[in-house]
């Protein structure tokens, strides 16, 4: 659901002390990474830098991407890993 949540809690129990939640906007590209980095950082309650909102968005697609779409009525999930063949969207 494009949605990271960070729950801070001591070893021995089981209830979170703190809660730190991170969600993509509709039109931006989803990162895990960023999106673990946000939700920590406001579990914690420090403040977000700016480059972690504001990173630069994916134009094309690149060697090492994840690609998910759909072919002849099946969807699939790729790993772009030595060559990028034709995209079209």
């Amino acid at each position: 659901e494009r949605k990271v949540t960070a729950l801070v809690r001591r070893l021995n129990d089981k209830t979170p002390r703190h809660v730190g939640r991170a969600k993509a906007a509709p039109d931006d590209c989803f990162n895990v990474h960023i999106g673990k980095a946000i939700a920590l950082r406001r579990a914690l309650g420090l403040a977000v830098p700016d480059e972690y909102l504001n990173a630069p968005q994916p134009t094309e697609v690149r060697v090492g991407d994840i690609v998910c779409g759909k072919y002849s009525e099946t969807y699939y999930q790729s790993w772009c890993e030595d060559e990028i063949g034709d995209v079209s969207y």
